[in-house]
């Protein structure tokens, strides 16, 4: 049985890279971790998010703008 390593690993050492990264380009920041023993086997491939992540900042403020306004409030203890 295939022992799992509880830690966080580079994920071109799992064959998965990121999409749109340059070939030899810094992908230290790109982290992967087994959970299922075998489940990566055979497997290779490439990152992408999903269109859904890439929101304008025109759109995120239309959407911040639905919600109801909050009265900003200091608690008891809070430093600023």
């Amino acid at each position: 049985m295939e022992q799992i390593n509880r830690a966080f690993d580079y994920a071109c050492r799992f064959d998965i890279r990121y999409y749109d990264l340059p070939e030899g380009a810094d992908d230290s920041f790109f982290l992967c971790r087994k959970l299922i023993p075998g489940y990566l086997k055979d497997l290779t491939g490439a990152y992408q998010r999903l269109q859904g992540y890439y929101v304008g900042d025109e759109d995120a403020d239309a959407f911040d703008k639905t919600f109801p306004p909050k009265a900003k409030l200091k608690q008891p203890g809070q430093i600023f």
